[in-house]
């Protein structure tokens, strides 16, 4: 049962993340039109769920019986990913509400951000589209 949840929390981690990156790019271009700690507040909400989707998608794969040796090495690529992501989003996280608390917030710390949020949402897209080919292309759910 509850490994078929796991399609139902992946979602949360893929939109806040690339919500995240957008409000933080319009910090960096636009400080005076966005809200300021949107972007955090939208990563402490995908590494909870990025922590969830990992937690899920180890149990459902635990649950998948007769999958060939090219499938798995799907669900393994998949997996790294999603192991990118989820550690990404913590150390983002973290480092994030570490400077913000420290009250270290300037320009350049926007800039770095933003750099590592690109990563993150790219880490995140691959990880949904390989995910979406599990499902679609090799029918592993």
């Amino acid at each position: 049962m509850i490994e078929n949840l796991h399609p139902v929390f992946v979602h949360f981690p893929i939109a806040c993340i690339v919500v995240a990156f957008i409000f933080q790019l319009f910090q960096v271009l636009a400080p005076q039109i966005t809200p300021k700690n949107a972007g955090l507040w939208l990563m402490g909400i995908a590494a909870l769920f990025a922590l969830i989707s990992s937690q899920t998608g180890e149990l459902a794969f635990s649950s998948q019986v007769n999958l060939n040796a090219f499938q798995i090495e799907e669900v393994d690529t998949h997996e790294l990913f999603a192991n990118i992501t989820t550690w990404g989003a913590i150390i983002i996280f973290v480092g994030w509400i570490f400077a913000h608390l420290q009250g270290v917030q300037n320009r350049k710390v926007d800039i770095l951000i933003l750099a590592f949020l690109s990563l993150l949402a790219v880490a995140v897209l691959i990880t949904g589209y390989l995910g979406g080919e599990l499902v679609y292309l090799y029918h592993i759910h």
